[in-house]
């Protein structure tokens, strides 16, 4: 029987950072000038993350989930698993907004929980992860309108 090969934290911090691009969909250059941002320096001419000590790898995974990527229970919220996938584009915009709004300190809840609560009061549907295009949309508005009116900036 062989032996389990154990990963290193360093190991394990690489592979969440890959994980990390691919779920928030960057291009191979938006996750250079990240690593860049965060304190890589150019190896082999580019901005790499061998170059990085622990604490940026962590510090560049914590923006990534300020960005809106979850590090824990898969790449996705269970309600975008729920979904239609015609919603889906949709949902992640809602949980993208939500994730936004936490990371400025105007949600105190960020959980999925808290944010499938706030909807339900704009969605009519029986199961929330019925809810249409339109009542969609118009969570995507009221998190926008909340943004604006707290001065939160969307823009990343």
């Amino acid at each position: 029987m062989a032996a389990k090969r154990q990963l290193s934290d360093r190991q394990r911090a690489y592979a969440l950072l890959g994980i990390a691009r691919r779920d928030l969909g960057w291009t191979e250059d938006q996750y250079r000038e990240h690593l860049a941002a965060h304190g890589a320096t150019i190896y082999k001419g580019r901005p790499s993350a061998s170059t990085m000590d622990y604490a940026q790898i962590e510090a560049a995974l914590a923006a990534m989930e300020t960005a809106g990527w979850q590090r824990s229970g898969g790449s996705e919220s269970s309600i975008i698993q729920r979904c239609h996938p015609a919603r889906r584009a949709q949902w992640r915009k809602v949980c993208a907004l939500w994730i936004a709004l936490a990371a400025a300190g105007t949600v105190r809840d960020r959980s999925e929980g808290a944010m499938l609560k706030w909807c339900r009061r704009l969605v009519t549907e029986d199961r929330i992860e019925w809810a249409s295009v339109r009542s969609l949309h118009l969570c995507i508005e009221g998190l926008k309108d909340w943004a604006a009116r707290e001065g939160v900036s969307l823009e990343a």
